[in-house]
């Protein structure tokens, strides 16, 4: 089944930066070492993956909270043919989040399916969480 969350008025597209540019002006000593050719250690890839995946995650979230605070709504997806998309956008690097940011339709249930509102997307309960307090 398809999913609108990301039929917007606008939709963003998340493509990590690219680090592969030797000749990028704004690198440093130590993002000059993340380049091709240079030998990069586990940690430091690990490291590299890390500030990558949080950079978007805080990038997403700024974007849903000012939508959110200016009055649209916002719609995120992760599940999605990466491949046809980079070819289409032209993007460099497989993109990893699309986010649309739009207005709202207030008569229509937010899980109504957009082509079929005969089919409304079923909901999941929530697995209780455990909570331990040490004092």
């Amino acid at each position: 089944m398809t999913n609108s969350q990301v039929l917007a008025n606008l939709l963003l597209v998340l493509e990590p930066v690219n680090l592969d540019t030797k000749d990028d002006p704004y690198r440093n000593d130590q993002t000059r070492t993340l380049a091709p050719g240079h030998r990069k250690s586990d940690m430091t890839e690990i490291t590299l993956e890390r500030d990558k995946n949080m950079a978007v995650g805080i990038a997403a979230g700024y974007l849903n909270m000012t939508a959110a605070l200016l009055g649209y709504g916002t719609g995120c997806c992760a599940c999605f043919d990466s491949a046809g998309i980079k070819e289409i956008l032209n993007l460099e690097k497989d993109p990893v989040l699309l986010m649309g940011i739009g207005f709202k339709d207030p008569n229509l249930n937010r899980r109504v399916h957009h082509q079929n509102h005969e089919f409304v997307f079923p909901t999941k309960l929530k697995q209780a969480i455990k909570v331990s307090y040490w004092t």
